[in-house]
């Protein structure tokens, strides 16, 4: 269920007897809060999807522009080198007959 800023603002709670439960002005100002923030989330999620309804017919017809800076440096792949494996014995076995 999406949440909107009139369903915030329009929200009942029930109270309770001898004012056990929550402070209502408390309540009523952190709900005050919840609907400016969540308004302001759904005019900013509507702004981001007109942005990227519109990004992909820009993107294909203008061909992205090099940076001002400096171009970037190619990476060399290093090359294996072989090593020679040298053994050198260590005691001399006999050989077997």
């Amino acid at each position: 269920m999406a949440l909107t800023p009139e369903e915030v603002r329009n929200k009942q709670f029930t109270t309770v007897r001898l004012r056990e439960g929550y402070d209502e002005d408390e309540v009523d100002a952190f709900l005050d809060e919840i609907e400016a923030e969540l308004a302001r989330l759904l005019r900013e999620n509507d702004e981001l999807r007109q942005r990227a309804a519109s990004a992909p017919a820009a993107a294909v017809s203008t061909p992205a522009a090099p940076a001002g800076g400096p171009s970037p440096v190619p990476t060399a792949v290093p090359t294996p080198v072989a090593v020679p494996v040298v053994v050198t014995p260590t005691e001399t076995a006999p050989l077997p007959v």
